[in-house]
């Protein structure tokens, strides 16, 4: 959970250009070196919060291009189960903790009585991550071990 935690708070586009370029897979180039330094998911979990989505869709190649994350990578390739749920709690206890401090912050639309009743609505809500880029591996193809045949 702390991997994931940190991972929503400190991915930046920069880490996946680095990964890329690694793998020889095309890179997409960065107009200002400030584009790569974006704090990535914490723009698109105020951007849910602005919606009034409940979901956050997760790039795996992002994960793995992370480098704390390498090894959580490889937990939900095994243990999706285990693993997602996991992230769902740790998403929505990071939603709240945002919008209190953009509470704090005195950010547009989150002042006041309007910021307490956007974090009442965080708290009614069932937030969940949903993981793409994940390749596929068919269940006849596992063996009692759980690695591919």
């Amino acid at each position: 959970m702390k991997l994931f935690r940190d991972f929503l708070r400190g991915f930046k586009p920069k880490y996946r250009a680095i990964h890329d370029r690694q793998e020889n897979l095309r890179t997409r180039t960065f107009a200002t070196p400030e584009e790569g330094e974006v704090v990535l998911y914490e723009t698109y979990m105020r951007r849910i919060r602005q919606t009034g989505e409940t979901n956050l869709n997760l790039d795996v190649m992002n994960l793995l291009s992370y480098p704390p994350c390498k090894k959580l990578f490889a937990q939900l390739q095994k243990y999706p189960q285990e693993v997602v749920p996991a992230m769902d709690q740790v998403l929505k206890d990071l939603m709240l903790e945002l919008a209190d401090e953009d509470q704090q912050a005195g950010m547009d639309g989150m002042q006041g009585d309007q910021g307490d009743e956007e974090i009442a609505d965080i708290m009614g809500k069932v937030y969940k991550v949903r993981p793409f880029g994940l390749t596929a591996v068919n269940m006849r193809d596992l063996n009692p071990s759980g690695m591919l045949s």
